[in-house]
Formats: C-alpha cells, sequence, structure tokens
C-alpha cells in the first residue's frame, strides 16, 4: 500500500492544472472535500467550533438581564418617598420572589401592560405593580382573576408585608392553596402561607404588622330594610360573617366578633386605631369598636350612624386615635344604580368621637364628586389622604360593588386638608390603575413627590428567558441548516475529478 504523503509536507507535488485528474498521493475523499479558493466561505469554521460559539452568545444574550438586575435600570433614589407618578411595570417585569426590592412605596391593581391579569391555564389572573421606595418595579401574581390592591391584596402599614390570598404566584390551574392566606415579604421575597378556613379574606392589617384581621363571608342579607352598600343589587351586598384575628408568629386564631345577617362591607367596614388596641367594625348603620388587648363579650354598638354614612376603610382613625372618619354622599342611589348616577355624587368627609360616637364640629374638608371615596391615612397635621373612585359610565345598572375591579375605571390619590381645599399626590397611567395602596408610614410624613424612574428592562422575569433562549436557539438551528443546505447545493455544482 502506498504511503500517504502530508498535505503541508515538504515533499508536496505542485498543484496539478485543472484538466489533469487527481494527484494520486490524495485519496478521493480528500479530492472531493477540497473546495477551490475561490468558494470557501470566509468564515466558514468546523462544526463544533460553530455550535461552541453560537451556544455562547445565547448563554451571554441571556444571562446579562439576571446578572445585572436592578443595577442596570434607570438611577434610584435613596429617599423613601411616593413617587410624583407611576407607570404600567413591563411587561416582563420580574416577580418579587425572583428579586426583592425592598419594602414598598405604593401598591396598584389595574389594566394595563404590566398589570390585570389572563384566564388561560399557565397564566396568572391578576398581577400588581410594586413600586419600591427606591423607584423600582416589581410584580407579584395571583391565579385568581380580579385582585384589587387594598381589598383582597393588602400592603402593611410599613410597607414590608403583603397580604393575598393562597394562590400566590401560582398559575391558573395550578393553584393549590385555595384554602390558605399568603403574606410576602418584599425585603426578602419570602412567601409563608397560613391555612384557614375556605373563604376566609384578609380585611385589616394591625398597626404593627404582626397581625390580619380576617373576615368569612356569610350569607347575603336579604332583609328589605337595609339595603348592601353603594346600590349594587341585594343579592350582591355583604351579609353577616364572622371577623377573627390571626397572629402571624405562630398562626393563632380568635374571633373577634359574629356578624348578624347586616350587611358588611369588607372595604370599607374594618379600621385598627393606630396604637393597634382597638378595632372599629361596622355591621349595618351600627358601629362597634372592640378593645383587643382582652378577650370578653361583644359590647353594645358605640353608635348607630346617620343613614348613608359608613366608616372610611382602613385608614379612618387619626393619628392620635381619638377620632374616626365616616364619609356620607348627597345624591345617593340605594339600588340599580348606573355608572353616571354613581359618578354624580358628592362625598362629605367627618370626624367622629372615638370614645362617644358623636360627631366632631370644627372641621371644613372638601366635598369631592365621585363613585366612592376612601380614607387610605393621615398626616401627622390632620390632613386625611383619600382615594376617589370612578366607575364605568352609562344608564344601565352596575351589580357590582364601585371599588370592584370590573367596576372601577380610574383612581385619585388626593390630599385633603382639615381647612378645606384638595391636592392630587399622585400621577397614574390614565384609565390604567384601579386601586392604590400606600404605606402608612409614608402618608404620615406626608413624604410625597419623590423621584418617578421609568421601569426597569431589567431584571426579567423567568418566562422571558425561556422564550428568548428558544427564540434564539431555534434562530441559530435554522441558520445552521440553511447554512449546511448551501454548502450541499455548492458541492454539488462542481465538477466531478477525472477518472
Amino acid at each position: 500500500m502506498a504511503r500517504r504523503e502530508p498535505i503541508d509536507g515538504p515533499d508536496r507535488p505542485e498543484p496539478p492544472d485543472s484538466d489533469d485528474p487527481a494527484p494520486t498521493g490524495v485519496d478521493a475523499t480528500t479530492a472531493q472535500e477540497s473546495e477551490p479558493p475561490g468558494r470557501r466561505w470566509p468564515f466558514a469554521l468546523p462544526q463544533r467550533r460553530t455550535l461552541a460559539l453560537v451556544g455562547a452568545a445565547v448563554l451571554l444574550v441571556v444571562s446579562v438581564p439576571l446578572v445585572l438586575g436592578a443595577a442596570a435600570g434607570p438611577e434610584r433614589s435613596t429617599d423613601a418617598a411616593v413617587p410624583a407618578e407611576i407607570y404600567q411595570p413591563r411587561p416582563w417585569q420580574a416577580p418579587v420572589q425572583q428579586s426583592p426590592a425592598g419594602s414598598a412605596a405604593v401598591l396598584f391593581s389595574g389594566k394595563g401592560g404590566g398589570t390585570g391579569g389572563g384566564s388561560l391555564p399557565g397564566t396568572y389572573g391578576s398581577k400588581v405593580g410594586v413600586v419600591g421606595r427606591d423607584g423600582s418595579y416589581r410584580v407579584l401574581r395571583y391565579a385568581t382573576s380580579d385582585r384589587q390592591v387594598a381589598q383582597e391584596v393588602l400592603l402593611s402599614p410599613d410597607g414590608r408585608y403583603v397580604a393575598g390570598d393562597g394562590s400566590e404566584e401560582d398559575p391558573i390551574g395550578m393553584d393549590e392553596y385555595s384554602g390558605a392566606v399568603s403574606v410576602v415579604d418584599l425585603v426578602t421575597g419570602r412567601t409563608r402561607r397560613f391555612a384557614v378556613n375556605p373563604g376566609d379574606r384578609a380585611v385589616a392589617w394591625r398597626p404593627d404588622g404582626g397581625a390580619l384581621v380576617l373576615w368569612n363571608r356569610g350569607k347575603p342579607s336579604t332583609t328589605g330594610d337595609e339595603v348592601a352598600f353603594d346600590g349594587h343589587e341585594v343579592s350582591y351586598g355583604y351579609g353577616g360573617g364572622t371577623l377573627r384575628l390571626m397572629e402571624l408568629g405562630d398562626g393563632r386564631l380568635r374571633t373577634v366578633a359574629n356578624l348578624d345577617i347586616a350587611p358588611f362591607d369588607p372595604v370599607f367596614g374594618v379600621a385598627f386605631t393606630p396604637d393597634g388596641k382597638q378595632l372599629a367594625y361596622q355591621n349595618g348603620q351600627r358601629l362597634h369598636v372592640v378593645d383587643m388587648t382582652v378577650d370578653g363579650p361583644r359590647r353594645p354598638a358605640l353608635v348607630n350612624l346617620d343613614a348613608g354614612e359608613r366608616l372610611a376603610g382602613a385608614g379612618a382613625f387619626t393619628p392620635d386615635g381619638a377620632r374616626f372618619a365616616v364619609v356620607s354622599a348627597d345624591g345617593w342611589c340605594l339600588k340599580e344604580c348606573s355608572g353616571d348616577a354613581r359618578n354624580a355624587r358628592t362625598w362629605k368627609l367627618r370626624l367622629r368621637d372615638t370614645a362617644t360616637g358623636a360627631l366632631v364640629p370644627g372641621t371644613r374638608f372638601a366635598s369631592v364628586g365621585g363613585a366612592a371615596l376612601r380614607i387610605a391615612g393621615w398626616y401627622r397635621d390632620g390632613t386625611a389622604v383619600a382615594v376617589r373612585y370612578r366607575v364605568r359610565g352609562g344608564d344601565a345598572p352596575q351589580q357590582e360593588p364601585p371599588t370592584a375591579y370590573r367596576s372601577v375605571r380610574g383612581v385619585e390619590l388626593l390630599a385633603l386638608p382639615a381647612v378645606g381645599g384638595q391636592q392630587r399626590l399622585l400621577r397614574t397611567p390614565r384609565g390604567e390603575v384601579y386601586d392604590l395602596d400606600v404605606a402608612r408610614d409614608l402618608i404620615l410624613n406626608a413624604r410625597f413627590g419623590g423621584a418617578a424612574p421609568v421601569p426597569g428592562v431589567v431584571p426579567v422575569a423567568p418566562w422571558i428567558v425561556v422564550v428568548s433562549v428558544t427564540v434564539l436557539l431555534g434562530a441559530a438551528a435554522t441558520g445552521w441548516l440553511a447554512w449546511r443546505v448551501v454548502r450541499r447545493g455548492q458541492r454539488r455544482e462542481e465538477p466531478a475529478p477525472a477518472s
């Protein structure tokens, strides 16, 4: 058998003329795979090296947002404050659990690029915007649909924790915690779930953040003399049920009140005094104040509120706890109210004495138009901070409460000084924010008008990484296959070696 000479050896034969057959020192395979210099691709690389380079490029592209995290976003403020303006999170914004950014200034729910939700299995029914005290944006995700902040998703007074139902971070079809309440730590990203009775819902935080008031809904009120709040049909009313206090340290539960069949509104009907020692709740037109430092029988109602008057929400008590706010509306529609009729209401804010229930004279809060008005908290100087709701217009009766996700079409955060006047505190995307929950400590210290950076592009949610990797690998594979097809076509066009 003849010895094969190295191609690059010192005795390499001269290249033959184009019409000569291949040299006898080179086998047929080598001759077929050799390409004329004019036909060789300038970037051609061995297959293994090409695949290695493609894989390295894919890893680089997808790792950048994960490694850089929030550092690659816009410059952040170091002063804790509610921003002057909030924006929709990016559709791919990272969830809190993946990239916790610390205590929140604001939570908001609504419908837009980064909030709202889906209905297909594997998606999330609700996404809530979380704005950190440094201006960063994250999201919280729930399997259950139409979650509203300050209603079903509650920010603790210090902005560190968020309470919601047990489907937090569970996609639709995979929610395994229907009989649970979730508490998310925004500093660590850790979620704790507490087993509760099916239907239990968190309605208020104790001011120290160490406990939650849970309400288990009773049967709808069917009494003809007491109509459910806000003019929605009686069959949609909230009647009866039980209020219980759940300690987060050990999950211990104790009953606070057994409600009768009179209407109870979980959005407006419960409020703690700032020291956490007393809890007020409204049942029908009767308002009770419970001493939370002792266990004992339910006391008689403190006061019977005027017709159409209501407790003003979880932030109703003034900073000293000596008074609480109630709201009432002119143009009150009791039943089968249209959106136009709700928006035409004019709300009056008044104060009552915590000890006696009597009206407190001397305040002149401005009247506020809108479908509903809720007090979120107070400045130290006695200025109330309120959320005004506007609902979808029209002359057809609306069946759901005016604060419900499917009713609301916009909210405003207002400062209402006791001497009159009003000021808008926060700019929001028009028609895309349906409720707001603001950290109580920032309200108390009047920390508004802070820096308002737009949401950062990174960090991103895991699903966008999966999609990016899939697209990049698919593009690389398609390119590689196209290259192979072209190479094979070029080989077919080459003249066969002479025999």
